[in-house]
């Protein structure tokens, strides 16, 4: 498990297999086989099964990947 920084062209390294809010909030997202970026209302202890590439900038929720 490990936290990630949003960022909007940094590429999450490693690769989550799935992400988890810690806190409650917004969660901007694209996935490895995605175009455009998905935005998603998260609970806190929410888990979210997606393969995300990039936490993008504008993300208010505590995320942590999991590889």
């Amino acid at each position: 498990m490990f936290l990630i920084s949003p960022h909007d062209t940094n590429v999450v390294d490693p690769l989550p297999k799935s992400l988890r809010a810690d806190t409650a909030g917004v969660l901007i997202i694209q996935g490895v086989d995605s175009g455009a970026p998905v935005t998603l209302n998260v609970a806190a202890g929410e888990r979210i099964d997606v393969r995300a590439k990039l936490v993008k900038t504008g993300t208010t929720a505590t995320i942590h990947g999991f590889a």
